[in-house]
């Protein structure tokens, strides 16, 4: 191959993660101010063309790889059954918005992809920092951009005094408080797992990743989704067993539990202040809480029930006409925007192929965390814990809320993954082959 041609296949490939953080961002908006943005990520050919011109392969293969694109071959295979409905006059699920709606979910295969390809060529130094920094700019942005909601009033000495950020493009009136939360599932951790490690080790950016935790779980707490928190506390717990030592770690895991008190106390509304409206008490608050969310799920098991094989439609759980042929029972229409659940919303959006290739994902990275857990370098280990508990907090999140693949938080999610893919690639490329028994 030409030097030439080598030189400038290579600088192509150095773009791929700042062109993936544009896109990132004019796909950030909602439908259809973004429809006009998925143009751009036919910019990413060139990238992948490049690096079939050096290495021969348009990605690294990982475990998760496949089952990845299955997940596009599906929802391409939904869309167009769609369309095709629509196009024949048959008044049937799975309904379509177009090909456009597949701008998010192609963004998030292609930064998984980037997070292997960085890795495998520049290490897990960079793709730390971008967590860290990732995770700092989230939490910062979400203590003055969340819309504090009416559990929150215990804290009103707290958020009267923040800085009120408002105006930003494409959330002009801030966050709602679940949807913000399930985003810091993700990162609380995740910013946890690097400030220990690095502080275990005396690492640079200790100083940054503790900030981005301080951020992000002051933001979480403030914002009070009790899915989230419990689901961080756990995955807190847990990094504290795993990456501390002794002296520290049972300091730390005292520091989680007193949180967990306080957070016990907040429910109780001990912390009440005379200016702020109280909830009502605990049942009530649980009564408030889990009443629409019951509705909502037995309308996305109807949808299911109704259309086992293709769902109601990518996207489709919050319009016309699946809204009406289903509706929810305490919600208004314009509120239904998602099941509450991340596997109901996966079985409403796919039926249950959607349901079972998202089981199918859980397996598999279960199966990578645990090779890069036994197999990995002292810094993989700690970032794979770090990982694992992210999705971990996540998860337990996604049993009563949900971000769903459509959302503008999702490409948090395909990081999430992308990192993981990242550990398992570095490690499979460093540790011994296994021995065949003779």
């Amino acid at each position: 191959m030409p030097h030439l041609l080598t030189n400038a296949a290579q600088g192509l490939l150095t773009l791929e993660l700042p062109l993936l953080t544009l896109i990132t961002f004019a796909l950030w908006f909602p439908s259809p101010a973004r429809d006009a943005w998925v143009w751009l990520l036919v910019l990413l050919l060139p990238i992948y063309a490049a690096r079939y011109l050096l290495y021969r392969r348009l990605w690294t293969w990982t475990p998760l790889t496949a089952w990845l694109l299955a997940f596009i071959a599906l929802l391409f295979v939904n869309v167009a059954l769609g369309l095709w409905l629509a196009a024949a006059g048959t008044p049937s699920a799975p309904y379509s918005r177009g090909w456009l709606i597949l701008g998010r979910p192609l963004l998030g295969l292609a930064i998984f992809v980037a997070c292997v390809e960085h890795a495998c060529a520049h290490g897990l130094h960079g793709l730390i920092a971008r967590s860290v920094w990732l995770a700092f700019a989230l939490g910062l942005f979400a203590l003055g951009a969340t819309q504090w909601p009416q559990k929150a009033n215990q804290f009103v000495f707290i958020t009267d005094h923040l800085p009120i950020t408002r105006g930003f493009p494409g959330a002009e009136n801030g966050f709602n408080p679940n949807e913000i939360a399930g985003a810091l599932a993700w990162l609380t951790p995740l910013a946890a797992g690097i400030a220990l490690y690095r502080w275990r080790e005396k690492l640079p950016q200790r100083d940054v990743a503790t900030l981005a935790l301080a951020f992000c779980g002051a933001a979480l707490f403030l914002g009070q989704s009790r899915a989230a928190l419990i689901g961080a506390l756990l995955a807190l717990a847990l990094l504290t067993l795993f990456l501390l030592k002794k002296r520290w770690r049972w300091l730390a895991l005292t520091a989680v539990v007193a949180v967990a008190l306080l957070q016990v106390l907040v429910v109780a509304q001990v912390f009440v202040p005379p200016q702020a409206a109280q909830t009502g008490g605990v049942e009530a608050q649980a009564s408030q809480s889990l009443a629409p969310r019951f509705s909502l799920w037995s309308s996305a098991l109807a949808m299911i029930r109704d259309f086992p094989l293709t769902g109601v439609g990518f996207t489709y759980f919050r319009f016309e006409p699946v809204r009406s042929l289903y509706p929810v029972e305490g919600v208004r229409p314009g509120a239904a925007v998602h099941a509450h659940n991340e596997w109901l919303q996966m079985g409403a959006d796919f039926g249950l192929p959607g349901m079972l290739l998202y089981l199918v994902w859980h397996i598999v990275a279960l199966r990578m965390i645990w090779r890069v857990w036994r197999q990995g370098s002292a810094e993989a280990r700690a970032l794979v814990m770090a990982v694992a508990c992210g999705l971990l907090a996540h998860s337990v999140f996604g049993l009563l809320d949900a971000i769903p693949l459509a959302d503008r938080f999702a490409f948090l999610f395909w990081w999430m993954l992308g990192l993981l893919g990242a550990l398992y690639a570095v490690t499979a490329a460093t540790s011994p082959p296994r021995q065949v028994p003779s």
